[in-house]
């Protein structure tokens, strides 16, 4: 049972989380942020926000998956605010 809930978790979280910030991050900030490859060398900070040798800001993986679920959330929690006037 156990591997299968990693599974889901991992396949929630990484695909889907992570798929979605790396796409809609350079969108949504024309291209000056963006979700820091899954190679990319050096820790980030507690935050999870770097400046890139390019002078990007790259948001480190892991911290993107949050990020785009506490969003996700909030977008939900103001779905249901409307649906309930």
């Amino acid at each position: 049972m156990g591997v299968i809930a990693e599974l889901i978790v991992y396949v929630i979280v990484d695909l889907l989380l992570i798929g979605l910030a790396a796409v809609l991050l350079p969108l949504l900030t024309f291209g000056r942020a963006r979700v820091a490859p899954a190679d990319s060398e050096g820790p980030f900070p507690f935050h999870g926000f770097r400046r890139a040798a390019d002078g990007r800001i790259e948001v480190g993986r892991s911290q993107a998956g949050v990020y785009t679920l506490l969003v996700l959330l909030i977008l939900f929690a103001l779905w249901l605010v409307w649906m309930g006037r």
